[in-house]
């Protein structure tokens, strides 16, 4: 984790990253970390990515509460398009929970990354578009949106 958060402000220090903590309210800690990157200002996208959460925190909706925050920083505030998430091919939990966000499947970007452990790692590619976003989040508050979230985002 702490080579992570290091890269993660290294990167943000570079300006080629945005780290955001997660920090779950009722239990007052951090308990992961997110980020946005790739931001093409001139084709108004960006990418959500390096996205962790401690283990107890699995299973209980605070990966989508910081997704539908992302996206709501990057559509509404940012102003972009666009926002692209990838994730292993081979995650099956992850690419269920992009499709989830109601994300469309781009394709597979064959060996296109090394892993850590040095693997070679094939990504899913997936976007969601502000159009999609805002057809998605027009309505009553749903779980996700910071006056309902357990968590929060720190930058």
């Amino acid at each position: 984790m702490r080579r992570e958060v290091e890269a993660a402000l290294a990167s943000r220090d570079a300006g080629s990253r945005i780290p955001f903590a997660i920090y779950h309210r009722g239990r007052s800690e951090h308990i992961g970390s997110t980020s946005l990157w790739n931001y093409d200002a001139k084709h108004r996208s960006i990418e959500i990515g390096s996205t962790w959460l401690g283990l107890a925190f699995h299973g209980m909706g605070i990966n989508r509460e910081c997704k539908d925050l992302l996206f709501g920083y990057a559509f509404n505030d940012l102003g972009v398009n666009r926002v692209a998430l990838q994730t292993d091919s081979l995650n099956l939990r992850s690419r269920r929970a992009i499709e989830k966000l109601g994300a469309q499947f781009e394709g597979i970007r064959r060996h296109d990354l090394i892993t850590w452990a040095g693997r070679v790692r094939s990504s899913a590619y997936y976007s969601l578009l502000g159009d999609e976003w805002r057809t998605r989040t027009s309505g009553p508050p749903v779980p996700g949106r910071p006056e309902t979230a357990s968590s929060v985002l720190v930058r």
